[in-house]
């Protein structure tokens, strides 16, 4: 398979939830990577993307992998696509 105009966007989400916009369309979005950025405790923590298209994607930042949301972190994330 041969990629073309292959481009990548990163950036952070202040909130633990939410839509991202990408700054830039894609024409085709192949996936989205995330990680969370926290005050070290004692718990498990993940974030979990749903719903990527190529304008944007949703974020659920979890705390104790309970399902609930976790308030005051951020999420750092990388787009890979082609334009």
């Amino acid at each position: 398979m041969l990629l073309q105009s292959v481009s990548k966007q990163w950036g952070i989400k202040t909130e633990p939830y939410g839509l991202v916009t990408f700054p830039i369309s894609f024409q085709t979005c192949f996936g989205v990577i995330t990680h969370f950025n926290s005050d070290p405790t004692n718990y498990a923590e993940t974030s979990s993307v749903t719903n990527f298209s190529n304008t944007d994607f949703y974020v659920v930042f979890y705390f104790n992998n309970s399902g609930s949301n976790a308030a005051g972190s951020q999420v750092f994330w990388v787009a890979i696509g082609n334009s």
